[in-house]
């Protein structure tokens, strides 16, 4: 999946679960990923603040399980790259 298409799925993904995509951001993980561990993973990225799962899915394409996740804090566009 090339940048352009993750970028695209996540605005996507924010305007079907109403979330500002100033605090959103898209990881993608293996499968035996859970939800609290994303969370406390995120977390430890402190200008993220309090970071949420708000939606998650599975990508057949690359094997996958994708979280949108919403922080407390702005998400700066540096931070996404």
């Amino acid at each position: 999946m090339e940048k352009a298409e993750i970028v695209s799925e996540l605005k996507r993904w924010c305007r079907g679960e109403g979330l500002d995509e100033t605090h959103a951001l898209m990881t993608i993980v293996p499968e035996d990923v859970e939800i609290s561990e994303v969370e406390e993973t995120l977390e430890t990225i402190k200008p993220l603040g309090r970071v949420r799962v708000r939606g998650r899915n599975f990508s057949a394409r690359l094997n996958r399980r994708m979280f949108l996740c919403e922080s407390k804090e702005t998400v700066k566009e540096e931070c996404s790259s």
